[in-house]
């Protein structure tokens, strides 16, 4: 005979069951932090490079600015893409989780609750996007720039 206690620790069994091995908090973390970081490194390394070619007296150096930004924007959107794989997965384990409210009031919640982990791995998934876009916006537009143009 099946109780109500019975069903809920079967239900909580193959909940458990279902998310080991959970998701390293490392493998988390990039794909939340991945995509942004890439599109940092993009930006700051297209910064460096075009004072390197346009603020030097007499174009002492021949820096090819426009094949950096498009191989960091190509590297980038690489590095956001893994980023989203990662969240995608992430998702995909975590976005049926059942009262997961409920299991946490009662304490029988996990560590770190798997709430907080989809939270990150929609958050993830947001980000990364939008680091994407404005990736591949830059791969295109900014080759198609005047070099050194003073406004």
């Amino acid at each position: 005979m099946s109780t109500s206690t019975d069903t809920d620790t079967d239900t909580d069994t193959d909940t458990n069951a279902r998310f080991r091995p959970r998701p390293s908090n490392l493998l988390l973390w990039f794909g939340v932090l991945g995509g942004g970081a890439a599109w940092t490194t993009q930006f700051v390394a297209g910064l460096y490079f075009t004072w390197a070619q346009c603020n030097q007296p007499d174009g002492r150096t021949n820096v090819p600015v426009r094949e950096w930004q498009t191989g960091l924007a190509a590297g980038g959107v690489l590095v956001g893409l893994l980023a989203s794989a990662v969240c995608l997965r992430i998702y995909l384990r975590t976005h049926k989780l059942g009262d997961v409210a409920g299991e946490e009031r009662r304490g029988d919640g996990h560590a770190p609750p798997l709430g907080r982990v989809h939270f990150l791995a929609v958050v993830g998934l947001t980000v990364n996007f939008l680091v994407i876009v404005i990736m591949i916006i830059t791969a295109i537009g900014a080759p198609n720039l005047a070099l050194c143009q003073q406004s």
